[in-house]
């Protein structure tokens, strides 16, 4: 912006439609969630910095939170990532919710942390992974 009128300095052609936009406090990072449920991200300048997907995940929201990038899942969990690495923390599952004390509940924590450790889940920590509704909202 220059003497109150804006000048455009650069223009991005995105080859998809356009769901979700944010721009990341921490890193000046353009969050673009397309309709194909993948997360491109530019720098300030507007250069490709990466793409965020996952094989068999279609991301139907995005946040920030300090320097995590938080994408919502259509199957209800919350997929959370570090924004300036972007590598994978962790999956929130759609159960793990806020208690009425404000505290997540650490059993279903401790369910999620140990799926992937080729251990077998039992029929109950299987009923609490269940999928829910698409994210709407971070």
């Amino acid at each position: 912006m220059s003497q109150g009128a804006f000048e455009l300095k650069k223009r991005i052609h995105i080859k998809q439609e356009i769901k979700h936009c944010l721009v990341s406090e921490l890193t000046g990072f353009l969050l673009i969630l397309g309709m194909n449920g993948k997360v491109l991200i530019l720098d300030s300048k507007g250069e490709f910095v990466s793409t965020v997907s996952r094989q068999g995940v279609f991301f139907t929201c995005i946040g920030t939170c300090d320097d995590r990038l938080l994408l919502g899942t259509e199957k209800g969990t919350v997929h959370a990532y570090h924004i300036a690495s972007l590598q994978f923390i962790n999956e929130i599952p759609y159960q793990i919710g806020l208690l009425p004390n404000m505290c997540i509940n650490d059993d279903l924590l401790r369910i999620t942390n140990q799926v992937g450790a080729n251990r077998p889940l039992n029929k109950m920590e299987e009923a609490l992974l269940k999928v829910g509704p698409p994210v709407s909202g971070i």
